[in-house]
């Protein structure tokens, strides 16, 4: 563990004052103080046709700042950010790292084009899942660029919350709310959706206001089961709000894809197969017996305060900013 009272590199972030908060407890915990540049959260506007007006200056003005601190590793929270630091960096500093940037395989266009430039001139990047880093060298990006890393997130609990009175399904992008709909007649537990973007059809969904973040946190305590039912799962959609629900110890129902494999496990949730209506409704059916909520939610906060705490990433991204510094 570290145990130096000095960080090795600057974080440069858009998180909230939650997550920045995370953040500062699992340094606590190493015993590291951070340095860390924050810019204003650009979350909460993602999915809406105005985000890249509020976001990109915001991305511009952290790549900004790690261009003038050239003598401290960037590591880079936001990718997006990363992308104008690399491509205007002459020289080997400051020596950037980046967190999980998303590509596909097929239909990046020219904004990928671009990313992928810029990526070939990081020191590291971080995927979060071997499947992404896998798909990413099949895109041109070096292996030897490349380190995998679960992330973590800072167990908010003692003991898991649940049961709860109702399932909660949420997010901002790529959900598949029209197969929620189908999948959740005739479940012994209301399923409630949570979402600012859903369509004006929502099939007779039980959609609840749109939620601050404190709102939605204390919905989520009193949830039996979060559910993130993807569009595309290959996309690192829903992962924050899967750690979220880990921290409180409730099981997750999420789609099958290369990042909800590696992030859950029979111990703390159920995956189900992309478009699969019936399969979705047998694991909403099974996360409304408040049994099988106990077991999996006392797996779901052991993954938390184990395997997938803030502590342990933080601790990582650190060691591996010194070997690179």
């Amino acid at each position: 563990m570290i145990t130096s009272s000095d960080s090795p590199c600057t974080w440069l972030v858009d998180w909230t004052d939650e997550e920045d908060d995370g953040f500062l407890a699992a340094c606590a915990e190493l015993g590291v103080t951070p340095d860390r540049v924050r810019s204003a959260p650009t979350g909460a506007t993602v999915g809406s046709k105005g985000h890249w007006k509020t976001s990109y200056p915001q991305y511009g003005r952290l790549a900004a700042h790690a261009l003038k601190n050239r003598d401290n590793v960037a590591m880079f929270w936001q990718p997006l950010a990363a992308t104008p630091a690399l491509l205007g960096r002459f020289g080997p500093r400051p020596p950037i790292i980046v967190l999980a940037p998303i590509l596909f395989n097929e239909g990046g266009g020219k904004k990928q084009a671009v990313i992928l430039k810029a990526l070939q001139r990081a020191d590291r990047i971080i995927f979060l899942s071997s499947v992404q880093a896998d798909e990413a060298v099949a895109l041109g990006v070096k292996r030897e660029l490349i380190e995998v890393m679960p992330l973590g997130i800072q167990a908010a609990v003692d003991e898991p919350v649940g049961p709860g009175e109702f399932l909660l399904a949420g997010g901002r992008e790529h959900r598949d709310w029209p197969l929620m709909a189908k999948a959740s007649v005739d479940t012994p537990k209301p399923i409630r959706i949570g979402a600012p973007n859903l369509p004006d059809d929502t099939g007779g969904l039980d959609v609840v206001p749109p939620l601050s973040r404190e709102d939605y946190n204390k919905t989520l305590v009193k949830a039996s089961a979060l559910v993130v039912p993807l569009i595309d799962a290959r996309r690192p959609a829903g992962l924050l709000a899967i750690l979220q629900a880990l921290s409180f110890g409730i099981p997750v129902i999420a789609t099958r894809g290369p990042l909800t494999e590696t992030y859950l496990t029979p111990e703390s949730g159920i995956l189900v197969e992309t478009g699969d209506v019936d399969g979705m409704h047998r694991a909403l059916v099974q996360l409304c017996d408040d049994d099988e909520v106990r077991r999996l939610g006392a797996g779901a906060l052991a993954e938390a305060k184990g395997r997938l705490s803030l502590a342990t990433f933080v601790n990582n991204v650190h060691d591996l900013a010194r070997s690179i510094a």
